[in-house]
Order: structure tokens, then C-alpha cells, then sequence
């Protein structure tokens, strides 16, 4: 991710807002994490710095903080996807709904063995 400005944990919050496909809480995001970082909001800071994403105070409880991904962050996904594929060591025959089966089960494993910690 060097190459592209961005760490591992950015990385994974320009995802979970991709797939959010709509604006979501600062809190859900910080959930939905695969690893849990303590300094998740200075990692969006970062990004809202680059343009990635963007930071939307609630109207009702100004409190609440939602975080929506940017059109210049979703491109910089896309570019990361054709970068992965090229250099990916990764089955390129798999189907999607292979794809989507693997991605099920590699999230059960993670759900598994966070409930063991």
C-alpha cells in the first residue's frame, strides 16, 4: 500500500465504505475493521487530508460523526484492484460465486478466532 500513500488500516476503511455503498458512522466503521485500531479516527483524518473520503456531522445529535468515501477514493480502490490482479499470485479462475463463497467462510474464520481472544 506504500506505493499507493496509504497504510493497511486506510486501506481497510476505503473498503468497508465502498461496500457501504452509502455514508456510514464513525463507530460502525471502527466495528467492521479487521484489525482494531485505537487511532482510527487520525487514520481518517489522513484520508479526509487526501481527499478519500469525506466527514459528515450528524444534524440531529452533533455528536455523531459519519465518514462517506469520495469519488477520488473509489478510484484509487479501482486502481489498487487492477494493480492486485496483475501481481496477484491469487486463483484468477475462480467465479464469482466462488469468490463470494471464500470471502463467507474466510469471514467466519475471523469472526471464530476473534471470539476465542
Amino acid at each position: 500500500m506504500a506505493r499507493f500513500d496509504i497504510s493497511m488500516p486506510q486501506f481497510n476503511i476505503l473498503r468497508i465504505l465502498r461496500g457501504a455503498k452509502e455514508e456510514l458512522s464513525v463507530h460502525t466503521v471502527k466495528d467492521r475493521m479487521i484489525e482494531k485500531s485505537p487511532n482510527t479516527t487520525r487514520l481518517m483524518d489522513k484520508l479526509i487530508d487526501k481527499g478519500l473520503i469525506d466527514r459528515i456531522r450528524c444534524e440531529e445529535d452533533r455528536r455523531v460523526v459519519y465518514v462517506s468515501i469520495t469519488e477520488k477514493g473509489l478510484d484509487l480502490l479501482t486502481q489498487i484492484d487492477v494493480d492486485f490482479e496483475k501481481t496477484s499470485l491469487f486463483p484468477q479462475s475462480l467465479t464469482d460465486e466462488e469468490a463470494n463463497t471464500l470471502s463467507d467462510l474466510l469471514d467466519k474464520i475471523r469472526v471464530e478466532f476473534e471470539e476465542k481472544q
